[in-house]
C-alpha cells in the first residue's frame, strides 16, 4: 500500500507519542489525512489541486481566517487526540 508524507510524519510523531492535531493543505491531502488518522481530525483545505503542478488557492485573508479557526478547533480537541501508532517493524520499499 502506498503512503504519503502525512502518513509518514504521523508515524514518526506517534513514535515519540506526539499526536497529529491539525493538517492543512489541498483538499486531497485533508481527505487523505482524515481517512488515515480519523474523520474527526481537524483539517483546513486552503487550495484545490487541479493538476500535479497547479492549484486554485484561496485568497490570503480567507486562508488566514480558516487557519485560525482550524487551529482553535485543534487546540480545543487536543485532549481527545491520540498519537498515531503502527505495529512495528514495518517493511519499506522505495
Amino acid at each position: 500500500m502506498e503512503r504519503g508524507e502525512i502518513y509518514q510524519s504521523a508515524v514518526v510523531a506517534g513514535h515519540f507519542t506526539v499526536p497529529v492535531i491539525l493538517v492543512t493543505g489541498d483538499e486531497a491531502a485533508c481527505r487523505g489525512a482524515r481517512a488515515t488518522l480519523g474523520e474527526d481530525l481537524p483539517t483546513v483545505a486552503v487550495k484545490k489541486g487541479i493538476s500535479r503542478e497547479a492549484a486554485v488557492l484561496l485568497a490570503a485573508e480567507d486562508t488566514r481566517v480558516l487557519l485560525r479557526e482550524g487551529a482553535r478547533k485543534a487546540i480545543r480537541e487536543l485532549p481527545h487526540r491520540k498519537p498515531y501508532r503502527i505495529k512495528l517493524p514495518v517493511r519499506l520499499r522505495i
